[in-house]
This record gives structure tokens, sequence and C-alpha cells, in this order.
């Protein structure tokens, strides 16, 4: 349900920020490291700190909003 917010997002963010997926299914240690514990899990890192998390569906324009106060 979220991906094609988040390809709409990595576009517009494109060559300001990277966007990647992980699948947790298949990456469980990555996801337990992380304290995913629900889907969708979205993590916002800035020089390999992590500043933001959004658990849950979410509109565009707060995911966007949480990406543009570390930019």
């Amino acid at each position: 349900m979220l991906h094609p917010v988040i390809e709409q997002i990595a576009g517009e963010y494109d060559g300001r920020a990277i966007v990647v997926r992980c699948n947790v299914d298949e990456n469980p240690t990555l996801a337990s490291e992380y304290g995913v514990s629900a889907i969708p899990t979205l993590i916002l890192f800035k020089n390999g700190e992590r500043t933001g998390t959004i658990v849950g569906v979410t509109p565009p324009e707060e995911i966007k909003k949480l990406i543009d106060s570390q930019l």
C-alpha cells in the first residue's frame, strides 16, 4: 500500500536523499536491530544516525515534512 508513495517520494528527492526498501520478512535480523515491530515502518537516517521514525500508513505530506526537516 505504501510502495507507490515511497517510489514517488524517492523520485521527488532524487539527488537530495537516498530512499531504500527492506523486506523485513527476508531480513529479520535487520528488523530486530532497528526495532521494527510493525509494517510499514519508515526510518530516517542523517549522517548514519537515526533521526526519525514513522510507523503505519502515513500521508505523503507527513513523510515529506519529516524528510524536509532533516535536509
